[in-house]
């Protein structure tokens, strides 16, 4: 059997966040390939702290070396990684996974990494269509629509939180909505700091309503998605990324990214029918049984093989 193709990772890991946790899942896809094999390099300055990586930091490389390498996967910041020179010219050839619609924004530094050659991998339809926009990438753009690892998430427990409230992306508006929620005497649950997976997922399955404050843009937002699964009823604002699962009436409810209106939806379920409720469910469960891990891991691995045998 031929020797399994490298693809190098490089991460620089300040903390737990979603962006880390995908380029971990796909570590682990090239992990399960058998033509390729997963190597990884972290910056002296990353922590281990909540590291997906942390049991295996023993096999992490001590040496950034490029060259050394049949692929190279560069997620983010990464490409800050390589020289100038090497951007412009990679010495072997790149995925570059993109998971925000900021890199087509002009303004961010991200934008800049646009026309360096690479085949670049998008988290959802509206970060391609986002990019493409530019007019400037370098090279072939693939949708491969964010998967959820259906093993990770907890079974189907108790309904006993009334309203989860997952604000770890805007704590203060996360609190102002639990205050005014607390004057009108409905219960609600707050997450405005990072808790283990394992915890977060635990409650998201037992809340029969879910509030999601995500930033104002994403390139997808799974939390919702991994919520239509747990058969929770999702409250998300429109990020962009969410697009494809988040549909207003259908799957969730979108309202507009204020209080007023977010505070609106709320109260608004409590008026819903049993049947529209199970509608609702129904629809959200369906999606998201369908955007698995192993279909995203199936999907990544034959664009990979197709872009190093072109």
């Amino acid at each position: 059997m031929k020797n399994k193709k490298t693809v190098l990772f490089h991460r620089d890991y300040a903390g737990f966040t979603g962006g880390h946790l995908k380029v971990w899942d796909y570590y682990q896809h090239v992990l399960m390939s058998d033509v390729f094999k997963p190597e990884i390099f972290f910056t002296s300055e990353s922590v281990w702290l909540n590291n997906p990586w942390s049991e295996l930091k023993e096999q992490c490389l001590t040496e950034w070396n490029p060259k050394n390498t049949d692929v190279l996967f560069l997620a983010g910041m990464d490409w800050l990684a390589l020289t100038e020179n090497q951007r412009l010219n990679p010495p072997v050839p790149v995925i570059n996974f993109i998971q925000h619609v900021r890199h087509a924004d002009k303004q961010c530094p991200l934008y800049e990494f646009l026309k360096y050659p690479a085949l670049r991998i998008c988290v959802s339809q509206e970060v391609t269509d986002a990019i493409k926009n530019t007019g400037i990438v370098n090279g072939s753009v693939v949708t491969n629509t964010n998967g959820i690892d259906l093993t990770e998430l907890p079974t189907l427990v108790k309904k006993d939180i009334p309203l989860l409230i997952a604000g770890l992306k805007n704590p203060v508006l996360a609190n102002e909505i639990s205050e005014r929620l607390m004057g009108m005497n409905i219960p609600c649950r707050v997450v405005s700091q990072y808790l283990p997976r394992k915890d977060y997922l635990s409650l998201l399955a037992r809340a029969e309503v879910a509030l999601f404050l995500p930033n104002e843009t994403e390139g997808f937002y799974l939390p919702a998605l991994e919520a239509m699964y747990l058969k929770t009823l999702v409250i998300c604002p429109d990020c962009i990324g969410n697009g494809g699962f988040c549909i207003d009436g259908e799957t969730c409810f979108k309202p507009k990214y204020n209080v007023e209106e977010i505070i609106k939806a709320i109260k608004h379920t409590f008026f819903l029918s049993e049947n529209k409720i199970d509608v609702l469910l129904k629809n959200g469960y369906e999606i998201s049984k369908k955007a698995t891990l192993s279909k995203e891991r199936d999907a990544f691995l034959l664009s990979l093989s197709n872009y190093i045998s072109d």
